[in-house]
């Protein structure tokens, strides 16, 4: 670190840092005003509010210093300027992210601080206010870090902000794709999707949002809060620890020439608009399954877009062959996936399900319409089996496993059965007093519940039935099955 270079940046910005620090505070202070200060409940609430108030200011400032602080590196008056100082440049750079870190985690002390003193009549324990802290500074430094190394890979100011938003927006891409694949590909992920725990890891942002919730929510000693993820913190480390490294590459090793050059860097333009290529032609290609001919317009679009990026990238407008060949492949490779998917049944996802697995196993059935259309019964089932005792009540299970696999199989082979009657939903506990979810899948049903499969499952007592004739009244299970409660 440079100290008179580190005072510069300060001088130089004193008064917007005043400034800001000022409507940092009054932010910080908002929800306690009108507040009754000795109620503990409501106190809590406020100290949470605070914290989140004081979390996305800095992590908005996170986001626009970098930019402020690195963008002469874009431009050629300046670069030279800059790089020419008295400074080394890898003080330059260690410089210019401590005074980065300085204001957002000095605002972020100062409001979380705010916070804490006006709720001590809530009793919050030290050691959270202490974790806050901490987990703060881990978090506004790697955002410091990946944002300034997002905005660095580019040649010019334009570039590097599109670098960050395309960068942080990674995350979204993949959820998007994910939600695609698990709706279109996979029979009965319409409930927990397939995947989405790992979704988290490519997002910083989120990653650390999810955290800082955890940690804040300890202060209401409630064990229906989720614990804190060390596999989150753990990853946030190694981005800071990768930023770090490509900043050294990106700033202390960069040439003065690139400023206002064209973004040809591997992980510039050419990753970024290759990556959204393929997700959206993924999407694309699984959305429109069922008749690709009529898809033929959006693929067309989304080739017309995918040229123009390129035109933006190399800042002149000409088509290249290959970009046309990339685009030709990946489509073909789109399509071929999804009919793969069809073939496999979603790649074997949708047969794997374990009903062993846990302390419980659930079944929930729902009919949207009449179970005896003579008399209007509508009807819901529920089935809680422990898994200990799945082959005491097999009958139940073979029903409703074979009620899943007509469902599973109809969905791939996209048969025309008519309207659907209900849907079925399936999920497994691994903790029945929490009751967490290890799994769970929910199926559209095609075949109608009969009396018969009602008084069936009544043999059981793992089952429970909840049944309305066609005025709304419920009726006892016993009364229908002897015809009566019409």
């Amino acid at each position: 670190m440079n100290k008179n270079y580190f005072l510069y940046l300060f001088k130089k910005r004193k008064i917007a840092i005043f400034f800001f620090l000022a409507v940092y505070v009054g932010m910080a202070f908002a929800p306690f005003m009108f507040t009754n200060l000795q109620d503990g409940s409501v106190l809590r609430d406020c100290f949470l509010s605070s914290v989140a108030i004081s979390s996305a200011m800095s992590t908005i400032l996170c986001f626009g210093l970098p930019i402020l602080l690195f963008h002469f590196v874009h431009q050629k008056r300046t670069v030279d300027i800059y790089f020419s100082l008295p400074v080394k440049r890898s003080e330059q750079l260690i410089t210019t992210l401590l005074f980065i870190f300085a204001i957002a985690f000095g605002y972020f002390i100062i409001g979380v601080s705010l916070a804490y003193f006006l709720s001590m009549p809530a009793k919050i324990n030290f050691t959270i206010y202490l974790y806050i802290l901490a987990f703060g500074a881990l978090m506004l430094l790697v955002f410091i870090l990946v944002n300034s190394l997002c905005f660095l890979v580019a040649n010019n100011l334009f570039d590097g902000i599109v670098m960050i938003a395309a960068y942080n927006f990674i995350a979204v891409a993949i959820l998007i794709f994910m939600q695609t694949f698990n709706y279109n590909l996979i029979a009965g992920s319409v409930g927990m999707m397939i995947g989405e725990g790992l979704i988290a890891y490519f997002s910083p942002l989120n990653m650390s949002m999810v955290t800082m919730l955890a940690i804040v929510r300890k202060i209401y000693n409630s064990i229906h809060y989720a614990s804190v993820n060390g596999s989150y913190i753990l990853m946030l480390i190694v981005y800071g620890v990768v930023a770090a490294y490509g900043l050294y590459r990106h700033f202390v090793l960069r040439k003065a020439e690139r400023a206002e050059q064209v973004s040809s860097g591997f992980f510039a333009y050419p990753f970024i608009i290759h990556f959204y290529a393929i997700i959206c032609l993924f999407i694309l290609s699984m959305s429109t399954s069922d008749s690709l001919g009529s898809a033929f317009m959006l693929y067309l679009l989304l080739l017309v877009i995918y040229i123009v990026a390129t035109f933006v990238y190399k800042r002149k407008i000409s088509i290249d062959w290959k970009y046309l060949l990339f685009y030709a492949i990946a489509l073909v490779l789109s399509i071929a996936l999804v009919r793969v998917g069809y073939a496999t049944r979603g790649f074997g996802i949708a047969d794997n399900y374990n009903i062993q697995q846990g302390e419980l196993l659930r079944y929930h059935y729902q009919s949207f319409y009449d179970v005896d259309a003579d008399n209007g019964f509508q009807v819901m089932i529920e089935v809680n089996i422990p898994t200990k005792e799945i082959a005491k009540h097999q009958e139940v299970v073979d029903y409703f496993e074979s009620m899943r696999e007509e469902s599973i199989e109809a969905f791939y082979q996209k048969k025309d059965i008519g309207i659907s009657e209900g849907f079925l939903s399936i999920h497994n506990l691994d903790n029945i007093a929490q009751g967490r979810l290890i799994d769970e899948r929910q199926y559209t049903i095609f075949n109608k519940i009969t009396k018969e499969d009602i008084r069936m499952l009544n043999e059981h007592n793992c089952v429970n039935f909840t049944l309305y004739n066609d005025e709304g009244v419920e009726v006892k299970v016993e009364d229908f099955l002897k015809g009566k409660g019409e």
